[in-house]
């Protein structure tokens, strides 16, 4: 299993900043984290649905073939695949939950940054900026998206600093920079597995995958088997 990282620079984020200051006089810059340090969950009845799940990046292909195909796995039920979620429930599992159209912004969400004239995913220049004041919470500043069942969707990707094509598209992140995204509408789904700690410093990253999906989609350059 690949160790986690941690940059002495993300240590504002959860970590307090006298530690950050002590690594930095120590010439201290990365942390290279044991496993055991974050992986609480080391027995199968430990694993539970927001951690200690353990998989692998086909797995997570896999995952995504299957949300891209409404539920069906390997050719679908009817073609001697596996039906593993209804087309109802990924319906239901992609669709925003917070009322009249609103996005993970004010007067929506709490602790979220304000709205910005300028399209953004996430908060500041590089999906960071208030998130170390402790004024906002990143998780509920993204603007042009919507939460849904354990997911956001981009509701207006022009708004949330997407490819004009990205509008639909769900995506998940996990503390340690795992990102995944899915576009129904357009059957392209994106992996990130950064195994960087912590998650809010690198949601550019997702960002600029899903970009170039949908970029190289609009010039015809991905196909099934390389897409």
């Amino acid at each position: 299993m690949p160790r986690l990282h941690w940059d002495v620079s993300d240590l504002e984020f959860p970590g307090p900043t006298p530690l950050r200051a002590l690594l930095r006089s120590l010439g201290v810059r990365r942390l290279r984290l044991p496993s055991w340090l974050f992986d609480w969950h080391l027995l199968p009845h430990q694993a539970r649905g927001d951690a200690g799940l353990k998989s692998t990046a086909d797995d997570w292909c896999r995952l995504l073939q299957v949300l891209l195909a409404d539920g069906a796995l390997g050719g679908g039920a009817q073609g001697g695949g596996s039906r593993l979620l209804s087309a109802s429930s990924v319906d239901e599992l992609c669709r925003s939950v917070l009322p009249r159209g609103a996005d993970l912004t004010p007067p929506y969400a709490l602790g979220a940054a304000p709205a910005s004239a300028t399209p953004r995913f996430g908060v500041g220049d590089a999906g960071l900026g208030a998130v170390y004041d402790g004024t906002h919470r990143y998780a509920n500043s993204f603007q042009g998206q919507g939460g849904a069942l354990g997911l956001n969707v981009v509701l207006d990707a022009e708004a949330a600093g997407l490819h004009p094509a990205a509008t639909g598209t769900c995506w998940w992140h996990g503390v340690g920079s795992t990102f995944f995204s899915f576009n129904r509408e357009r059957n392209l789904g994106c992996v990130v597995l950064a195994q960087n700690y912590v998650a809010a410093k690198r949601l550019g990253a997702l960002a600029s995958v899903i970009n170039a999906a949908h970029e190289l989609d609009e010039r015809g350059e991905l196909s099934s088997s390389n897409g």
